[in-house]
């Protein structure tokens, strides 16, 4: 996943002070293009294996409406979804006994 953001860096380096050229701005903006599609591949797996509790799936839509509709750093959501998660994991190993 690291590939395409090193060539991104030596295509800027190799463009140097002429970014506004069309080629190389159609060079850059496919660099990103190919590195954002090839994350999104690669999340849509790991967010189906992730999700496989309702719980799981509550954090995922509080934390996902939280980051979209508020100015949070995203450490704080975090560090909010790993609370609750604990939380609920500790309540059903004490209902469990």
């Amino acid at each position: 996943m690291i590939t395409p953001a090193l060539s991104a860096v030596g295509l800027l380096r190799f463009v140097g002070r002429r970014p506004e050229h069309p080629r190389a701005a159609s060079a850059i903006q496919a660099v990103v293009l190919a590195s954002a599609g090839l994350l999104w591949v690669d999340a849509i797996p790991l967010g189906r294996q992730a999700i496989t509790d309702p719980v799981l799936l509550v954090i995922l839509v509080l934390g996902a409406g939280v980051l979209a509709t508020r100015k949070v750093e995203s450490v704080w959501v975090i560090l909010g979804s790993a609370i609750v998660y604990l939380a609920a994991a500790s309540s059903r190993s004490v209902a469990g006994l």
